[in-house]
């Protein structure tokens, strides 16, 4: 007989995933002609403009950018809105056969998000990673092994025992996440060129309460 159990995901990171639509003719055409630089670890391109969103031609993308990030800030996650998020920073990434982006987290920023303007099957996945400090109940003490580790396909990779988690974002799908979170992108095995913008939010106004207030 199965026995019968409850197992609580408690305190869990979140990772907003929704579409917004595709751009149309006139900011796609914007966005390609930029002046695009090598990054420095050599593995993609990214926009000379690193505010690229705060552009009058791509002022309708950033309104349903900033209308997304309403939703997932406000509604989601209960934010009082004596805080604003503002958008700090955006730019374009554009990936060829074999770029990639490594590990990395986005620092001065509360919560960072990618919009995907051009992808495909082969693009590569958007894959999270677990902090090393969170803990959850997998510490270095006693690495054990796992079912999954010996077949990648294993349905039983989940949240619990997972070290890293890929997603494969759809053409026009708007991701948003913790600027903390570690996360990479998959090598881009495809001829098809690789676009993304990414953006950072921060917060202003004031919090916390009569003896720790900050403003911000």
């Amino acid at each position: 007989m199965t026995p019968t159990y409850k197992v609580t995901p408690l305190f869990g990171v979140p990772l907003y995933q929704t579409n917004i639509g595709s751009l149309d003719k006139s900011m796609r055409d914007f966005i390609e002609s930029q002046e695009y630089e090598r990054m420095a670890a050599d593995n993609g391109d990214y926009t000379v403009n690193k505010y690229i969103l705060d552009t009058p031609e791509l002022a309708p993308l950033k309104a349903k950018i900033m209308k997304a990030a309403d939703n997932f800030i406000y509604t989601v996650l209960d934010v009082k809105r004596n805080m604003d998020f503002r958008m700090e920073n955006s730019w374009v990434n554009r990936h060829y056969t074999g770029d990639f982006s490594g590990q990395h987290y986005h620092g001065n920023s509360l919560i960072s998000g990618v919009y995907y303007i051009d992808t495909g099957v082969d693009t590569g996945a958007f894959v999270c990673h677990k902090d090393k400090g969170n803990y959850n109940l997998w510490t270095e003490t006693v690495r054990v092994d796992f079912n999954y580790q010996d077949h990648a396909d294993d349905a039983k990779l989940n949240f619990f025992n997972a070290d890293a988690w890929g997603i494969f974002p759809a053409k026009n799908d708007l991701i948003m996440f913790p600027s903390m979170m570690t996360h990479s992108v998959e090598e881009n095995q495809s001829a098809k060129v690789r676009y993304s913008l990414a953006f950072n939010l921060f917060p202003r106004g004031k919090a916390g309460g009569p003896i720790n207030t900050l403003t911000v």
